[in-house]
């Protein structure tokens, strides 16, 4: 299986690039009850992701009006065995465009947006966005940044080889808002969307 190449990969070769460049019955009693405890443990479960989304400090835009807890349990747990690839985009203090990598972490019950870090990025995963900017993005992702806050962009690859590939874009466009666009690197070609808020669980 071939390993997604991360952004945080491309971004190195770019700046590089820059600079150079039914029961019945008896038994039926009991399937109730069978039945009724199911329920209250979805419920129970459907309230601990809206719970640990409420203690986001981004709040949900909810592409999902009238979902279920049962529902929205399902979605919430499908992205965390299949979550896209996902960016924040902000502006610093000083209005120059920045990004930092996010991954989602842990179970189903306390699962979490969690920063990246490493040599090239701040303590808490920011770096510099000039060179991701100049990326091939069609369109192009200037606009969506917002003057305050940040905005979120999800990403995969659109090169299927493997059921994997289709979870993590059908778990993109179940995510993350409708609209799209696509952009190109290393000779593959990857679909991108954009929200302004994250999905299901918290980012601390």
């Amino acid at each position: 299986m071939r390993r997604r190449p991360n952004l945080s990969s491309i971004l190195v070769v770019l700046s590089a690039v820059a600079v150079s460049i039914g029961l019945s019955g008896c038994w039926a009693p009991l399937v109730q009850v069978a039945e009724a405890v199911a329920e209250d443990s979805a419920s129970v479960a459907g309230s601990v992701v809206e719970s640990v989304h409420h203690d986001s400090n981004h709040a949900l835009e909810d592409k999902h009006p009238g979902e279920s807890d049962a529902d929205r349990m399902e979605r919430c747990n499908s992205l965390v065995l299949q979550a896209p690839s996902v960016i924040e985009l902000r502006n610093s203090a000083n209005g120059a465009p920045e990004y930092r990598e996010l991954n989602l972490e842990g179970s189903f019950d306390a699962a979490k947006w969690t920063p990246v870090t490493g040599e090239n990025t701040g303590a808490e995963g920011w770096q510099p966005a000039v060179n991701f900017l100049r990326m091939n993005f069609n369109p192009p992702l200037t606009d969506a940044i917002p003057k305050t806050g940040s905005c979120f962009l999800a990403y995969a690859s659109t090169d299927v080889v493997n059921t994997a590939d289709e979870d993590r874009i059908n778990s993109m466009k179940a995510n993350f808002n409708d609209e799209s666009g696509t952009f190109e690197w290393n000779g593959r070609s990857y679909q991108y969307a954009t929200s302004y808020a994250l999905p299901c669980y918290r980012l601390p």
